[in-house]
């Protein structure tokens, strides 16, 4: 029976194996990154921490000492960019109250600004006709977005009562539930809709059908 060759097991395969089983036996809580930090060496070089426990406890040591290393200078950068973002987030938050005095509106815009990059908003700073023409264009997209939002709410309600209204007029009994789940449709179909009382008829009927289904 033949074996194909892509299946069996490499040299380093093999090594990887034994190292990792060794060196869990020295440091159990890391030894997958220990093991991979020490995969960066030679073959032979791998052979030789495998035949001397010394070597390789040397190795480990000085592997875990560079990973720790590295780990808290992670942390110490993370928590320094976090440190250094919430101060600037605070001295935009002043600048911005200084230009808009609504409070909520402040803590709005101030938001929109920091999404830019940090760069861009230091420059701001030092520029007040710049910061005060960032905050006039972030309370006109924020206010757009707000009266857009506001829009879709009473086109939605005012959506609701067309349906619910034509529900109640074939099925006063499931008229609440029709219209609830007519108003789970896209909200431009559900525009189309309106303008296709034969459709919609069809929907509202399709609609009984599944609440008498549930109700047997």
């Amino acid at each position: 029976m033949s074996t194909n060759k892509s299946e069996l097991p490499t040299t380093r395969d093999v090594l990887s194996e034994h190292l990792y089983a060794a060196v869990k036996t020295l440091h159990p809580v890391s030894a997958g990154e220990v093991t991979g930090m020490l995969l960066e060496a030679s073959d032979q070089e791998i052979l030789n921490m495998l035949q001397d426990r010394h070597v390789l406890k040397e190795r480990v040591d000085i592997a875990d000492r560079v990973r720790n290393t590295c780990t808290s200078s992670m942390e110490l950068r993370s928590s320094s960019i976090s440190g250094e973002r919430e101060q600037l987030g605070e001295i935009v938050f002043q600048k911005v109250l200084a230009i808009e005095s609504n409070s909520d509106m402040c803590a709005q815009i101030t938001g929109m600004l920091l999404e830019l990059d940090s760069t861009v908003v230091s420059q701001l700073l030092t520029s007040e006709d710049d910061l005060r023409s960032a905050v006039d264009k972030a309370r006109g997209e924020y206010l757009e977005q707000l009266n857009q939002s506001v829009q879709v709410e009473h086109t939605v309600e005012e959506i609701g009562e067309k349906l619910y209204a034509t529900a109640c007029r074939k099925y006063p009994d499931y008229a609440d539930r029709i219209t609830g789940m007519l108003l789970e449709i896209p909200m431009d179909n559900l525009i189309h809709l309106l303008d296709d009382s034969d459709e919609l008829n069809r929907k509202i009927e399709m609609a009984v059908e599944v609440l008498c289904d549930k109700q047997s």
